[in-house]
């Protein structure tokens, strides 16, 4: 059989390919640590783990307080929540008391000491 290498046909079909395996890499990747600023950020000050209230069987909730603020926001650690820690994936078992925590929510805290607010990215330091 004789394959011409000119071929236009070929080559287009070759760099479609090339181009869509690209595009679906990029897209199928790992998030990255958001690039703005923390809505919150502070010291891990306790970690609530309790049995029987979501799919892995553990509820979470993460205390973090910065240094001088005597209430600090208790955030909810939901199961979309992303964890990080520095610029890898983490995930629950990373979230210790005495680590310092970057958080990104978008809503509302409630008012009380602590203050109550679910968390949609978590980085430790």
């Amino acid at each position: 059989m004789n394959r011409s290498p000119t071929c236009p046909i070929r080559a287009w079909t070759r760099r479609t390919a090339v181009a869509g395996l690209v595009l679906l890499a990029a897209a199928c990747s790992d998030p990255a640590v958001p690039d703005d600023e923390p809505t919150y950020s502070g010291r891990v000050v306790d970690v609530l783990r309790v049995d029987g209230g979501s799919a892995d069987g553990v509820v979470r909730t993460v205390w973090v307080r910065p240094d001088g603020d005597p209430c600090g926001i208790r955030f909810g650690v939901r199961s979309g929540t992303e964890i990080w820690v520095g610029s890898r994936r983490g995930g629950p078992d990373d979230l210790v008391p005495g680590g310092v925590a970057d958080v990104w929510f978008d809503g509302v805290v409630a008012t009380s000491c602590p203050g109550q607010a679910g968390a949609d990215v978590i980085r430790v330091r």
